[in-house]
């Protein structure tokens, strides 16, 4: 994977703001993040300084731009994954996008991003790293 990427957002709790101070002290910044409710999506921009907003979360999935998405979410994550595969896997929108087409999907496990990840921050932080670039991990 190249070493710049357009890295987007679904959500905007603890871990989604770890990520995105995680990226300006190393002088990048989230590329786009998406929200259930658009205001949260407005305001955690406009605190990061993301470029870009989603109106709709099925909005990143039309993105040609986003090279990896991580997903986290306060459901069951298989109901959840089981849900949003289906979706990408019978939208050829979807289909054409950098992200899906090189399968940079992923759904993040709630043990390390969603229960307390305040106290997992560096085994999440190396997950995500690992799923991203797994060639600096072998």
């Amino acid at each position: 994977m190249r070493e710049n990427l357009n890295w987007a957002v679904l959500g905007t709790g603890v871990i989604a703001n770890e990520m995105a101070q995680a990226l300006q002290k190393m002088g990048k910044s989230l590329y786009a993040v998406g929200n259930r409710t658009h205001q949260k999506t407005i305001d955690f921009a406009e605190k990061y300084g993301v470029g870009k907003v989603y109106d709709q979360i099925e909005d990143m999935f039309e993105d040609e731009n986003v090279d990896i998405i991580y997903i986290t979410s306060m459901g069951k994550l298989e109901t959840v994954q089981d849900a949003m595969l289906k979706s990408i896997g019978a939208s050829p929108a979807w289909q054409s996008l950098a992200a899906v087409r090189s399968g940079h999907v992923y759904f993040l496990p709630q043990e390390l991003f969603l229960l307390s990840p305040g106290i997992k921050y560096p085994q999440a932080a190396e997950y995500m790293a690992k799923l991203a670039y797994p060639e600096k991990f072998e």
